[in-house]
């Protein structure tokens, strides 16, 4: 599937919402954002209790993307994080998550490396986005 539709809807998001968190499993899908070029706070599950990260979340921010693996395990934190964070009053945008899975990215790692393919197949790529990537 064409990749360039999700990197122009996430820009334009990026962009727009430059100041709202992204939470996510780990840390290679925090390197694999900020190879997008997103430069806002990106929250992992790594080294803390999900509770203490959502509670954490909620003192600083009012809204939130939560971009989790659409495997088992990632299906069943983002429900159990979507509960804890609005119970303290946090805006989970869904946004994000509707557009990766829409074009088909089950792991949230997986997009640079689809990036990167798509860039060393496209000779018009850095035209039509820049140095942004």
């Amino acid at each position: 599937m064409n990749l360039l539709p999700l990197l122009e809807e996430f820009l334009r998001i990026m962009n727009r919402d430059e100041n709202i968190p992204i939470l996510v499993e780990g840390y290679r899908d925090l390197l694999a954002l900020r190879y997008m070029g997103f430069k806002s706070q990106i929250y992992t599950l790594n080294n803390k209790p999900l509770l203490e990260i959502c509670y954490e979340i909620s003192r600083k921010h009012k809204k939130v993307y939560i971009l989790f693996d659409f495997d088992k395990r990632g299906k069943f934190l983002y429900r159990k994080t979507k509960r804890y964070l609005s119970e303290l009053g946090v805006v989970v945008d869904d946004t994000l998550r509707d557009l990766f899975k829409k074009f088909g990215i089950s792991k949230i790692e997986e997009i640079r490396y689809r990036i990167k393919n798509l860039v060393k197949n496209d000779k018009y790529f850095y035209l039509y986005f820049g140095n942004e990537f």
